[in-house]
């Protein structure tokens, strides 16, 4: 007699729960969440360096100018000093990833050397690694032990996922003559790949 009345309350129990499932599972629909990736993505940007490019400048136009006779003292040694003396020149000009470099040396009215160089600067993208992050879950559901002719327990169970992939559970039930029994598993991450 009993057996039957345990039967039948754990069928009506089942009964309500699955019903309970269908509208809470109804009711709360959500879209499966997928596991958040960061992708970690690094940006290099690579000097190329050119040696001096030498350059000889050549005569295209020269202009003479003509000077009217003048009787102002003179320093003619300042003048000459002056006149032979070299003076280098840099010019240095920034574009959107290049440097150009561009030197010169002057003496006695004409350039007499130039040289010009630059720096080419290009991006390289390099995806170091992608992070999988696997939040921590929590589960909650019913679990029933037995065989057709005689439940030995029911209850529910509380199941929590942690980030290293290890899951833990607990759960509280009552067994074939009603008394209480408490349970605790644990679970590993079986990998086949």
């Amino acid at each position: 007699m009993r057996t039957n009345s345990t039967t039948g309350i754990a069928g009506i129990i089942i009964i309500i729960m699955l019903i309970t499932q269908f509208f809470k599972d109804y009711i709360d629909y959500k879209e499966p969440v997928e596991p958040k990736v960061i992708t970690n993505t690094v940006t290099e940007w690579d000097t190329v360096k050119v040696d001096t490019i030498i350059y000889k400048p050549q005569w295209k136009t020269r202009w003479r100018t003509k000077w009217d006779t003048f009787t102002v003292p003179v320093d003619t040694n300042a003048i000459l000093q002056d006149y032979f003396t070299t003076y280098f020149y840099q010019d240095t000009t920034k574009l959107d990833s290049i440097t150009i470099t561009i030197q010169d040396s002057v003496s006695q009215n004409k350039i007499q050397s130039r040289s010009l160089s630059y720096e080419l600067l290009f991006p390289r993208t390099t995806i170091t690694d992608k992070i999988y992050i696997n939040n921590r879950e929590f589960y909650w559901g019913l679990g029933l032990q037995g065989t057709p002719q005689q439940i030995e327990y029911i209850g529910g169970e509380l199941l929590y996922r942690s980030r290293n992939q290890k899951a833990y559970s607990l759960g509280l039930g009552l067994n074939q003559d009603m008394k209480p029994v408490l349970s605790g598993k644990l679970y590993w991450q079986l990998d086949f790949n």
